[in-house]
């Protein structure tokens, strides 16, 4: 810069004095015809190039000088880069590159998750779960109060089709999930035999609850009646059992024995001993002892012989009740309940002896409890001391 500023003072002196240019400038010279005038535009331009050059050269990289506002718009061709004289001068910047647009990708559209498609309804696959429903009913143990209803038999009920309704596309269609079906009577999807099999079970345990309903209720001539038609539907030995319970507190005792003689079978030693001891509940103790005796030829006697010997030793008959208990041993060796009923009765009686072999030999029954072999255990050890401190 001072070289430059220098070489100007020497121009500037050397046109006052008319002295040489130097031999640097000899273009820059001028001629005697046009005067001073030229002279200077050209020392102006020349120092207007020098400065600009200048400022280009010497302006850091990275500054962010701009000098024009449309060139930065529009971009330009790279030029090719000169080398500088100068090797220590940073290199020029290069214009930058142009970037192109990127086509913008359009968003997927999501659809609408679809429900899932609702069963198809099986009527053949309902009537099977009904079917298996309706075998597994109980005999007895229904709602009482209850009458059946006698409906015709119904086809199987399909879902009826929704009507159209009109295609909207700026609306996706969404399916609703289906309802489940409820179905609180069987009858409903039953059919034929499968029907008429489950009304007809239905019915009877109707009639069943409502003949204990009435019993309970003292109302022994309806249950006497409910009684009787289950027993024609489907004869048990509960349904018997309530039927001759019914009779005998109506008073009509003279009936239980041929209604026991109607039901070889199903009429046991249970019925027997439990139509007896609702006689002795009655203070029919003759009665029952007559019946109980009636029927001693049954399968299973030694609970009808057990059952004589609670209502005789209920009575204070202890004698008879010994040989009754004594019988149903006989009858049934096997059962604890009975021999350690005739213990007992050994005991009453004071015959210690018998009543401690009969305790003892409950201890090795298998279908003696821990409690009912504890006692008998204690009892016989206590007779043993007893009769050891007589001697």
């Amino acid at each position: 810069m001072s070289l430059v500023l220098d070489s100007l003072k020497k121009v500037n002196s050397s046109n006052r004095k008319g002295g040489a240019v130097p031999p640097s400038m000899l273009n820059l010279k001028p001629s005697g015809r046009r005067g001073k005038g030229p002279r200077k535009s050209l020392l102006v331009l020349l120092a207007v190039a020098v400065i600009g050059f200048m400022i280009v050269m010497f302006m850091p990289a990275g500054s962010d000088y701009k000098v024009n506002a449309a060139a930065d718009a529009v971009p330009m061709a790279a030029e090719p880069v000169v080398q500088s004289p100068d090797a220590s001068a940073p290199a020029p910047r290069k214009a930058p590159e142009p970037q192109t647009a990127q086509p913008v990708q359009p968003a997927p559209v999501q659809q609408p998750p679809m429900a899932e498609k609702a069963p198809e309804y099986d009527p053949t696959a309902a009537n099977q779960q009904r079917l298996a429903a309706m075998r597994s009913l109980p005999e007895i143990h229904k709602p009482a109060g209850l009458e059946p209803q006698q409906s015709a038999p119904m086809p199987p009920q399909t879902p009826a089709a929704a009507p159209a309704q009109p295609e909207t596309p700026a609306q996706p269609e969404v399916q609703a999930a289906p309802k489940p079906t409820v179905q609180s009577n069987p009858s409903f999807v039953l059919s034929g035999k499968a029907k008429r099999e489950y009304d007809r079970k239905s019915e009877y345990n109707t009639t069943v609850a409502q003949a204990a309903e009435a019993l309970r209720n003292g109302n022994n001539r309806r249950a006497e009646e409910f009684y009787s038609r289950a027993l024609a539907e489907n004869a048990t030995k509960p349904v018997l059992t309530g039927f001759l319970t019914a009779k005998i507190r109506q008073g009509k005792l003279n009936e239980v024995q041929p209604v026991i003689d109607d039901h070889p079978y199903l009429a046991d030693a249970s019925v027997v001993s439990a139509a007896a001891m609702e006689m002795s509940s009655l203070g029919l103790d003759q009665q029952a002892l007559s019946l109980l005796n009636s029927n001693t030829r049954k399968s299973g006697s030694g609970q009808i012989y057990y059952t004589a010997g609670l209502i005789q030793e209920n009575a204070g008959d202890f004698d008879k009740a010994e040989t009754a208990y004594q019988k149903a041993v006989h009858a049934a060796p096997g059962d604890a309940y009975m021999l350690y009923a005739y213990a007992r009765i050994l005991d009453i009686q004071k015959k210690y002896g018998e009543a401690v072999n009969a305790y003892e030999k409950l201890a090795s029954i298998p279908s003696a409890d821990d409690a009912m072999k504890n006692n008998a255990k204690a009892r016989a050890a206590l007779l043993k001391n007893y009769m050891s401190s007589l001697n």
